[in-house]
């Protein structure tokens, strides 16, 4: 079970499915990113078959695909791009599937995959087919770091089961719905985004003086961490280069190892970016992400 806050970001891939004559089934994947699998090792690819084999239908179809998120980097790139898939073909065979069945069909290719179907800031729980919508979220500006290494999902929850053994931790429960607060009508987008950041800088943990900890909020606090840290130490350096370089809060994305840190403005975030001590074949980008509406 998953509980986690959901963010889109404008850092995406391209994605063209089109129809193909012939009534046979035939379909072919082109990435045109090298070391992205293929066939049925690509979820886009599965998301096809997937929508296919529920409709019974029997089509050709054609799939282009151009990576700009890594794969494996806790940012749901190949999620994103299967649901991409789903809703092109609900596009392209507007009577074959019906709006709860494609819903069903999500659920079952994956976790990520619901959110993406609508890709709006979101509270997302049980095995992704909880989806709450957040409000009060504003559009973060956000500098994304990442190793240039994948990472395992499977690895990750694998080692995170050992890590905490076979019962699940007690404690006092997610504190992230704090974030999420209705706003008034007549506040900014730049209001917004200041009551965000005065959210985040007022929940960190004091010690036992009152004085702040160096560690991330307890808000954006990831229970996959410490497993992705270890199997990844980058990321730990990550999390320290992106507090270097003055990010207000700094968190890892899913099951990493991809670290994001947010800004007061994009322009705090560019400048971040040229101070970046990263040797290749780590990366970085600026993004923003989607506000509530």
């Amino acid at each position: 079970m998953i509980e986690s806050l959901f963010v889109p970001l404008d850092l995406s891939d391209q994605v063209q499915v089109a129809l193909t004559s012939g009534a046979e089934r035939n379909l072919s994947l082109e990435c045109m990113t090298e070391g992205v699998p293929g066939g049925g090792e690509n979820l886009a690819m599965r998301a096809a078959e997937a929508f296919l084999d529920r409709a019974g239908l029997e089509a050709g179809l054609r799939i282009r695909l151009r990576k700009r998120i890594p794969p494996a980097a806790g940012l749901g790139g190949g999620s994103s791009d299967a649901a991409s898939v789903l809703r092109a073909l609900q596009r392209l065979l507007p009577a074959a599937l019906g709006e709860r069945q494609i819903a069903d069909l999500a659920v079952s290719l994956g976790a990520d995959l619901p959110f993406f179907l609508t890709a709006k800031p979101a509270f997302v729980s049980g095995i992704g087919e909880r989806i709450e919508l957040a409000h009060g979220i504003p559009g973060l500006p956000l500098l994304l770091t990442n190793p240039g290494s994948p990472l395992s999902t499977a690895e990750v929850y694998g080692l995170y089961d050992q890590l905490q053994g076979a019962l699940t931790p007690t404690g006092a429960g997610p504190t992230m719905r704090s974030l999420s607060a209705p706003q008034g009508a007549s506040a900014s987008e730049s209001q917004v985004l200041q009551a965000f950041l005065r959210v985040l800088r007022n929940s960190h943990p004091r010690d036992h003086q009152g004085r702040g900890s160096e560690g991330g909020s307890p808000l954006l606090e990831n229970d996959l961490e410490p497993a992705a840290v270890r199997l990844c130490p980058a990321v730990e350096t990550l999390r320290r280069e992106m507090k270097r370089v003055g990010a207000v809060e700094t968190g890892l994305s899913g099951s990493g190892p991809t670290v994001f840190g947010i800004f007061a403005s994009l322009d705090s975030a560019r400048e971040a970016r040229e101070q970046l001590a990263l040797s290749p074949p780590a990366r970085s980008w600026v993004a923003t992400s989607t506000p509530s509406t």
